[in-house]
C-alpha cells in the first residue's frame, strides 16, 4: 500500500511521542483503537481524518504507547460505519486495530 505524500511527509516529522491530547470527549460514541501514533502531528493527522467523517462532532486522540486510541463524539442521530473509520484511519496512513462502541443500558 502506498501511503499519500502528506501522511509520509507527517510521517518523517514524528519524534518521540509527547504524551496524551490535551483535549477530552466526556462521552464518545465511538473509540477507535490505532496503532502507529508517534507524536502530536499523528495525532493532529488522525483527528483531521476522523472529523471529515458525516456525522463527526468532536475527536480526542491518546498516544499513550499500551493504548493508542482516538475518542469519537458524533452528532446526535448520526452514526458511522466501521468501514468508513477503518478507510479514514488507513488513509491517514495508520492501522485500525479496532472500534469500540459503548453499550446503552435497557431501561
Amino acid at each position: 500500500m502506498r501511503l499519500p505524500l502528506v501522511a509520509f511527509l507527517l510521517l518523517a516529522a514524528c519524534g518521540p511521542p509527547d504524551g496524551p491530547a490535551a483535549s477530552e470527549v466526556a462521552s464518545p460514541d465511538l473509540t477507535v483503537h490505532v496503532s502507529g501514533l508517534a507524536c502530536e502531528t499523528c495525532a493532529a493527522s488522525l483527528t483531521a481524518a476522523l472529523e471529515a467523517l458525516d456525522g463527526v462532532e468532536a475527536v480526542a486522540v491518546d498516544l499513550d504507547e499500551r493504548d493508542q486510541r482516538a475518542d469519537v463524539a458524533l452528532a446526535p442521530g448520526h452514526r458511522v460505519a466501521d468501514a468508513a473509520v477503518r478507510e479514514a484511519v488507513t488513509d491517514a496512513g495508520f492501522t485500525m486495530r479496532h472500534v469500540e462502541r459503548p453499550t446503552t443500558p435497557s431501561p
